[in-house]
């Protein structure tokens, strides 16, 4: 007879340092990231140009610490639970949804980029096929660029914990 009450797989078991390393880097990224946007840059002619326009960023300062809250929110969840569970599933697909919608909302918008390095990265314009546009729109929307991979790392991530959650379930 199975007793439920059994100790999960070490496999379904939380480490606490992958949510303490969570809490840290997220908290880190966000002072990075309203602190010190004008960090991210690029090198054009021996000038250093931002790639974001401070003003803005700073001016997103609520989306962003909001982000930062449910990214912060979610990893305690995972300190808590200490294991997979339905309850821990349910909690960062609410936390994910409403990150997309920060996510959006913060590099969405168009007006992020500065617009110095707007007009410099237009001046790149490589006119060779497809391949050449698609570089042309990356390096022209660095902030969609952005945006689709934290969506990509976003939607992982919350399928791995669902995943994990329904397997220990069993």
């Amino acid at each position: 007879m199975k007793n439920n009450s059994e100790i999960p797989e070490s496999k379904m078991k939380i480490s606490p340092y992958e949510p303490i390393f969570g809490i840290i880097l997220s908290i880190s990224l966000t002072i990075l990231f309203l602190g010190f946007p004008q960090v991210l840059r690029i090198s054009w002619e021996s000038i250093w140009i931002p790639v974001f326009d401070t003003g803005v960023v700073r001016g997103l300062w609520l989306p962003i610490l909001l982000w930062a809250i449910l990214e912060i929110a979610a990893e305690v969840m995972k300190l808590v639970e200490r294991q997979y569970t339905m309850r821990l599933a349910s909690v960062i697909v609410i936390i994910s949804v409403l990150q997309v919608v920060f996510a959006v909302v913060v590099f969405g918008n168009s007006n992020i980029l500065n617009p110095e390095f707007i007009s410099h990265m237009e001046s790149i314009n490589t006119n060779s096929g497809a391949i050449g546009s698609i570089f042309n729109a990356m390096i022209m929307r660095p902030n969609l660029v952005i945006m689709a991979v934290l969506l990509i790392v976003l939607f992982f991530e919350t399928l791995d914990v669902v995943v994990k959650a329904f397997r220990s379930k069993r």
